[in-house]
């Protein structure tokens, strides 16, 4: 709330060694200096209260407006760096990010906003045992009313000048409902973006080329809580999600044609896990998991005339069992230790362990030494490019040793350090042949650094962070693309006139960025946002919120399927909401 975050995307890029990207049709993010262009995020496992959110169409984590839940639904969001495979299965490679709503506590009542791109509404209520929490949003953004691209940069093509071709219309509805140890919840978002780009060898600057992105999430479980840290706990979640998406591309072939990509995924899944203490000092976590993606079309055709270039249906199954030990040898010495086992029908199956070893050797002091492996398997998407001639592409794998010391400062401040590296073998790439592509396991990947970020709160309500990243990024022994050499996030919160009003200042700074040729797409840059609000006393709210108050230009390297060598990220942007609680 306090620095105006728009987006799950706006949100992560305060964590350090986090930083966001976008190539104006989707927003990526890179973690400790491991991004790989238009991979969608697939490296990062996204969850919603513990439910996965990522599809087996692309493995997408959506974290702009496709993400299904408004942000102002959202109570916390937990990270976790490094893999999570031993527990939470594929894709949890650099890092896993749950995202927490609020609970019927939090939304008592009502609450309407209205802002200048968006209107939100969400209530909360409890009758005896039930308790209800929905909330549902409306966003429209304009984005860069003109955006310069010089390689388009002719009479013909607007003079590289795309107008108006950055609008975005996103819906986003949540409903929780919970009695005793039973709880459902149901969400469901749609986005529709135009494509300034001109991407795929376009028409540019025609704004019949836009994309439209809709996700639905169904979950019903079950927890029943133990009295005590030292009882079973057993849990159980079935869910049945769809994820759609629509692309329409203008070509000219001649005559001008519109070509639509038609992509849709509907899987459902269950899950049981059961925590067991056994004795004082050891405790067993241990689950099973089933995932069946039952209905996956990927469909490309001209609509008129109709053209069908490719039309590919399939199925897939995913099976898992995991178990983690957790030992404590004394009050200053821990022991973590995990594994996983997946089995796919697309390729067999893998293992995943990870150990940790935790030191306490004084109150507020915690140094810990730790190692995870992690997998990813091929999404659908990827095995379609599969050459018949080659063997089946296999999972990548990653494996990460990582040092990490807590310091608590006070009883309001904490200092996290970590050496960390990461170590990525047979990854899964895209490599062209002539005029096609095919997908292969290919090269490695490394980064290795140092991260650390302070936190504070004073007692007058005074919060501040500031997160350092600085990595060596390399794939194949040269500099990895879109990979920054550091990365600044910081910010700072300060109520004044007797906490009427809060103002927050936030910085991120991104060291240069390199194209996959290995020139300098991107120079560094450092953007800073200034947020005031008022009313945090009362049942009403009014936050201003400038963002890229300097009007700095930053860039992300193009990726493959465009002509641009660098795409210039948003520009200056004035947001005013205002909101009260009933």
């Amino acid at each position: 709330e306090r620095y105006g975050y728009r987006t799950l995307s706006d949100a992560l890029r305060s964590v350090a060694g986090f930083y966001t990207l976008s190539d104006r049709s989707y927003d990526y993010v890179g973690v400790r200096g491991f991004l790989r262009s238009g991979d969608y995020n697939s490296r990062i496992l996204l969850l919603v209260n513990g439910h996965k959110i990522n599809d087996p169409l692309y493995d997408m984590a959506p974290i702009g407006e496709d993400f299904p839940i408004d942000i102002e639904a959202i109570d916390r969001i937990e990270v976790v760096k490094g893999p999570g495979s031993s527990i939470w299965g594929a894709n949890a490679l650099l890092a896993v990010v749950n995202v927490i709503t609020r609970s019927v506590d939090d939304a008592a009542g009502g609450r309407l906003g209205l802002a200048s791109d968006k209107v939100f509404g969400e209530y909360g209520a409890e009758a005896g045992e039930v308790g209800i929490v929905c909330s549902a949003s409306a966003t429209r953004t304009e984005g860069d009313r003109r955006i310069y691209f010089p390689e388009f940069d002719a009479p013909e093509t607007n003079n590289g000048i795309a107008v108006g071709m950055d609008d975005t219309d996103a819906t986003h509805g949540y409903l929780a409902a919970d009695y005793r140890n039973l709880k459902l919840i149901y969400c469901r978002g749609t986005r529709k973006k135009e494509i300034p780009t001109a991407s795929y060898g376009t028409i540019f600057n025609d704004p019949r080329n836009k994309l439209r992105d809709s996700r639905s999430v169904f979950e019903l479980s079950y927890e029943s809580q133990g009295v005590s840290q030292n009882s079973r706990s057993i849990s159980s979640r079935v869910w049945c999600d769809e994820y759609r998406y629509i692309g329409d591309y203008i070509y000219d072939y001649p005559p001008v044609t519109l070509n639509r990509d038609n992509y849709l995924a509907k899987w459902w899944g269950a899950e049981l896990k059961l925590y067991q203490p056994i004795g004082q000092n050891l405790s067993l976590t241990c689950g099973s998991e089933y995932a069946r993606a039952y209905d996956l079309v990927e469909d490309n055709h001209d609509v008129s005339p109709y053209v069908q270039y490719s039309l590919r249906k399939s199925t897939r199954t995913a099976k898992s069992l995991y178990v983690q030990a957790d030992y404590r040898f004394s009050d200053k010495i821990a022991l973590t230790v995990g594994n996983r086992y997946d089995s796919f029908s697309t390729f067999g199956s893998t293992w995943s362990p990870k150990a940790a070893l935790i030191y306490v050797p004084k109150d507020g002091t915690h140094i810990k030494a730790l190692y995870g492996s992690a997998f990813r398997p091929p999404n659908n998407y990827e095995m379609s490019w599969q050459d018949p001639n080659l063997p089946a592409t296999q999972p990548e794998k990653m494996e990460t040793n990582e040092l990490v010391w807590e310091q608590q400062i006070g009883d309001n401040s904490r200092l996290v350090t970590s050496l960390f590296r990461y170590d990525l073998r047979d990854a899964i790439t895209f490599e062209s042949i002539g005029d096609t592509w095919r997908i292969v396991n290919r090269g490695s990947a490394r980064s290795s650094g140092l991260e650390t970020q302070f936190e504070t709160r004073s007692a007058n309500d005074i919060r501040g962070y500031v997160g350092l990243s600085i990595s060596k990024s390399t794939f194949d022994g040269a500099r990895s693309p879109a990979s920054p050499p550091y990365t600044v996030t910081s910010g700072v919160s300060i109520p004044i006139c007797s906490h009427r009003y809060v103002v927050s200042p936030q910085l991120r700074s991104t060291g240069r960025l390199l194209a996959a040729n290995g020139a300098v797409a991107a120079r560094a840059a450092t953007v800073v946002d200034l947020v005031a609000s008022s009313g945090r006393n009362s049942n009403a709210q009014i936050t201003l919120g400038i963002y890229d108050l300097f009007g700095c230009t930053a860039y992300m390297p193009g990726t493959a399927d465009m002509i641009q060598a660098r795409v210039p990220q948003s520009g200056r942007t004035v947001r005013l909401q205002v909101s009260r609680q009933f």
